[in-house]
């Protein structure tokens, strides 16, 4: 019999299922290019913790062997005569919080997204490079955040803070899958499939003008900088930052494949603590055949409560075969 094990460590207070019966619940929250991570634990106050705003949290779950499902930071405290309520978030929040008037030249989109992070406080982790442009501003009618799911969006890219909380900037690739099947692992499921509205993406950008390359000045052009990607009805998107045929053809390549991403299913399954954002899941024997197949897991939910124990829900993403 599965018997789930925990470990919290909130500032100077430590919970786990040996040394303490005071956790009522936990709850954790992790997407990607999306809000912050959050973290919400619920326990008996007599146990006399002490736990501030700006303390930091570590959480891990699990059975024989725990996983880290979350770091980051208290964010708020609610006190009770009986109960303790901690709210935490991971470093996201701080990308969210932070604004700035920056202007870059010549710097890949990765390097863009590491000085941000730097500014706000936040560790890197996994950044990939992506598209070196020849300017981008970096404005305060936006948060870093905003300027981050930008960046991603002309690459392919997905952001997010991992469970360690190191911010991670790059595209999925499809990796070692993660088996649940029915009647094993799968609590309930639900799939949604959308025709895609479109399925063509044209980048219009700025061209240089002629062999001057990006050290031209941008209004001398007469032609346009095109990148296409797909067939039939299409989305025109329009970016001043890219000033080559090779760049905007990516951007429209990253943006229409993003698009096509058109199935999205919600599992419910028993505490699955090793599954991660980005990790590949592979369902597998479902009543629906529909259902089988790998998908990108861009969501992870965690719940352990004394009521219902221990489980965990994925929002998947997937392209319709």
């Amino acid at each position: 019999m599965l018997r789930p094990t925990y470990s919290l460590s909130m500032g100077s207070a430590s919970v786990d299922q040996d040394s303490s019966t005071d956790l009522i619940s936990l709850r954790v929250d992790m997407t990607m290019n999306g809000p912050a991570g959050c973290f919400e634990a619920v326990l008996r106050s007599s146990g006399g913790l002490s736990v501030s705003r700006g303390d930091t949290i570590t959480a891990s779950l699990g059975y024989e062997d725990q996983e880290s499902v979350f770091t980051g930071t208290v964010d708020g405290v609610d006190a009770g005569f009986q109960t303790l309520r901690v709210f935490g978030l991971n470093s996201v929040s701080k990308m969210m919080r932070n604004r700035a008037n920056t202007y870059y030249e010549k710097q890949t989109c990765g390097a863009i997204v590491t000085d941000m992070a730097g500014t706000a406080g936040v560790t890197t982790g996994d950044v990939s490079d992506g598209l070196t442009l020849p300017f981008y501003t970096v404005d305060s009618s936006k948060t870093f955040h905003g300027h981050g799911l930008d960046l991603a969006r002309r690459n392919g890219f997905d952001v997010f803070a991992d469970s360690e909380d190191s911010l991670v900037f790059k595209a999925y690739e499809s990796s070692s899958a993660t088996t649940l099947a029915y009647g094993k692992d799968v609590i309930q499921v639900s799939r949604f499939e959308q025709e895609p509205v479109y399925k063509k993406v044209k980048v219009l950008g700025e061209s240089p003008s002629s062999s001057q390359g990006d050290d031209a000045v941008h209004w001398l052009t007469k032609s346009p900088v095109l990148g296409e990607s797909g067939s039939d009805n299409g989305l025109l998107v329009q970016d001043a930052s890219l000033r080559d045929t090779d760049s905007a053809g990516t951007a429209a390549t990253a943006i229409q494949g993003a698009l096509a991403k058109s199935v999205v299913v919600v599992v419910e399954v028993v505490g699955a603590a090793k599954v991660k954002l980005d990790d590949t899941v592979e369902l597998s024997e479902m009543p629906d055949s529909s259902v089988n197949g790998e998908y990108q897991v861009v969501r992870v939910e965690h719940l352990l409560s004394k009521s219902r124990g221990f489980t965990t829900s994925l929002r998947l993403l997937g392209t319709a075969e």
